[in-house]
Formats: C-alpha cells, structure tokens, sequence
C-alpha cells in the first residue's frame, strides 16, 4: 500500500490528466446527472493543482525541443481565435467556445507540455491511468449491452462517446500486444486477445460508426509498423494477416441484432437524406461555401453555427478543418496543419517509432485515433483529446527508455 501510494504521489499529474481526458466522455452519465458540480471543471482544477508546482518551482526548458514550432503553431491557432472576436457574428457563440478553449484544451496542454518535459516518466503513470479507466468504462458498457440492452446510458446516450473510449483501449492492448509483451507468457497473451475480441465485439453493437472506422485504420498502422521493424517479415506480416482474419470472423459470433454499428455503417449509402451522415456532408458542403465568402481570417470563432442558422451556441460541422476554416480562415487551417504535421511527421516522431519506444508508439496512436476521429464527430472543444495525447509526447525526449 505505501509503494502505490508513493507511486501515485510521483505520477500524480499524469493520473490526474488521465481523469481529465475521459470527463467529458463521462459526465454525460446519469450516475452523474445529479451531482451538483461540473465534472470536467472539478478534474480541469485538479489538473491545475497538480501541475502547477511544476511549472512554478522547475526551470522547463522548451526552446531547443524539435517540437517547438508544433507547440508556437497550436497558439498561434487559440490566439487567432481570440482575436476573432473583433470580426465574429455572435458575441454569445464567441464567448460560449472561447471559454472552454482556452480552460479545457489550452491552459491543460501547456501544463502537461511542460511537465512531461522536465518528468517524462509521469507519461507512465498518465498511460496506466488512462488504460485502466478505459477497462472500467468496457465492463460497464458490458453491462448496460447485456443486462439492460442500452449501450448508451454509460455515457449518456452518447454512442459516439463509447466507440471513442472503447477504441482508445483496444489500440493501448494492440500496442501492448505486438510491442510491450515480451513475456511470451501463452496464459496472458490468450487474456490480452480475449479482452480484445470482446472490447472489438462492444464496438460493433454500440453504434458509433466513425470511431470504429478511425479503430480499424489505426489499427492497421499499428500492424503495419510492426512488419516493418519486425526482423523475421515474412512470419510477422502472416500472424498479423491471421490477426485480421480472425478480427473479420469473430463478427460471424455476434447476433446480427447486436450489430448496431454495422446498420449505421451501411444507413450512410441509403437514399435517406435525415439520416446524420447525409446531414453532416450538406454541412461540410455548406462550409465550402463559408469558406469561400471570407478566406484569409474566416468569419469568427463560434460563427458556424449563426452562419448556418442553428441557435445552439456548440452547433459544428463534425469536422475540425471545415470549422476552423469557416471561423478562422485560411491562417487557422495554417495554423492547425502545421501543428499535426510537426507532431506527427517530425524528425523526432519518426525516430521514436523507429526505435520502438512503445510509450511513444502507444501514445502517437491515441493520438492518431482522436486525429481521424475529429474528422467526422466533433468541435475543438470536444476534441481536446487529441491535443492533450499530443502535449503528452510533443516534448518526449527520443533518449526516454522504454
């Protein structure tokens, strides 16, 4: 008991970032509907709390990392949306995503930007954590698809939510899986598989399309850098060819009542025009056209929304590069782009996944996953994630042992 409280007081800020990252998929849960506190502003300030000491008492130097201009790229894009306000359509909008913006992504990503610089091994922490809180969540979700036959209620009838949280796991066990098992103990990696198979399984009678798509690409990569640093190719490529196969079988096991994402999948070619998918492709073709009337700064943070009519203040186009072309122009998508390309494309990245740092490994995939997840669901408010997985490794130093 005293180790693990004295390895909790050492990873404190990443164990706390961990809750942090998984509040605004939780609190949507009626176990959560009466409590008289905002759940994600009780976990922001326990993010403050831990962090700031940090920040205080340690010298943290950023200026000489290889992802400085990746970290300069993603304030240029929040004090770009600040200044919108000078040019936005709707004061209200403007202030309602500013706000969180800058409490809930910003002020989070410059903590975990400069703790996980000066104390790397706190990412550990933040990785077990997190991998553990996901488990949590799959045994609830387990529950409420078995016993009450209402997938979403974990989450607040949120499916998207749960595909979210669900997939984020099962690319923490591939990763350990194919990187971190050297055991080769038969018994744990049969119990890996399994938890596998079975978070796969609740992915497919959840609903949520999208992040199943951003899972099985993602997974995918994971496959394929594991051949290409695999040393015997050949037997590496025909394991992860049967890992697939049996992926692509184990669906044959579900009761066709239970596959709720694939129904949603395939309504997206039906010739219904209410359907979520045919909306979300009039709202991307609706934002061309936004784009197109005010290029260089946009029309404003928060202006989607009036833009499109819509009187709900968090109304967006389900796409992070639709909404801040609409609302910060051609200098945000600069902005944005910039930022993913260093962090994901760096010198510094690569080498790290060359070198198989599994932390990295796993984390550069949780961030790619939140990455091609923004690209059909969600704001820049809800999409914290991907900014917070990326502050976690921007300033990963490539020396970090494994």
């Amino acid at each position: 008991m005293i180790i693990l409280l004295k390895n909790i007081q050492k990873n404190l800020f990443g164990i706390a970032l961990a809750f942090f990252i998984l509040a605004g998929r939780f609190k949507g849960a009626q176990v959560f509907s009466q409590t008289p506190f905002d759940l994600t502003l009780i976990l922001f300030l326990c993010v403050l709390f831990c962090g700031a000491p940090y920040i205080l008492n340690e010298n943290v130097k950023i200026l000489n990392s290889p992802y400085f201009l990746g970290v300069c790229a993603f304030f240029g894009l929040i004090l770009l949306a600040c200044l919108s306000y000078f040019w936005c359509l709707s004061t209200s909008h403007f202030f309602y995503k500013i706000i969180r913006l800058v409490i809930f992504t910003c002020i989070p990503f410059l903590l975990a930007v400069c703790v996980f610089n000066k104390y790397p091994e706190q990412i550990k922490g933040f990785l077990i954590t997190f991998s553990a809180l996901c488990f949590c969540f799959l045994l609830f979700t387990a529950f409420e698809i078995c016993f009450n036959n209402k997938p979403y209620n974990v989450l607040g009838n949120s499916y998207i939510g749960v595909n979210r949280v669900l997939g984020s796991f099962g690319l923490v066990l591939l990763v350990y899986l194919l990187f971190i098992q050297k055991k080769k103990s038969k018994l744990n990696v049969l119990l890996l598989i399994l938890i596998f198979f079975i978070n796969f399984w609740f992915m497919m009678a959840s609903g949520g399309r999208g992040p199943l798509i951003a899972f099985i690409i993602s997974s995918l990569l994971v496959l394929t850098l594991k051949t290409i640093l695999a040393k015997s190719k050949k037997r590496v490529f025909l394991v992860n060819l049967g890992f697939i196969f049996l992926l692509i079988a184990s669906l044959f096991v579900i009761p066709k009542s239970k596959l709720e994402t694939i129904e949603r999948i395939k309504s997206v070619f039906s010739s219904d025009n209410q359907n979520t998918a045919s909306r979300r492709l009039i709202f991307l073709q609706n934002s061309i056209v936004f784009l197109k009337s005010s290029p260089i700064l946009g029309h404003g943070l928060g202006s989607w929304a009036k833009l499109n009519k819509l009187n709900a203040e968090r109304a967006h186009p389900h796409n992070i590069f639709a909404e801040v072309g609409v609302e910060l122009g051609l200098f945000g998508l600069i902005f944005l782009s910039l930022c993913l390309l260093i962090f994901f494309l760096s010198p510094a990245s690569l080498r790290n996944l060359m070198s198989q740092n599994t932390c990295f490994i796993c984390l550069y995939f949780l961030a790619l996953f939140s990455m091609l997840n923004s690209l059909v669901s969600g704001d820049l408010n809800d999409n914290r994630p991907l900014f917070l997985f990326l502050s976690s490794f921007t300033f990963f130093k490539p020396s970090f042992t494994k």
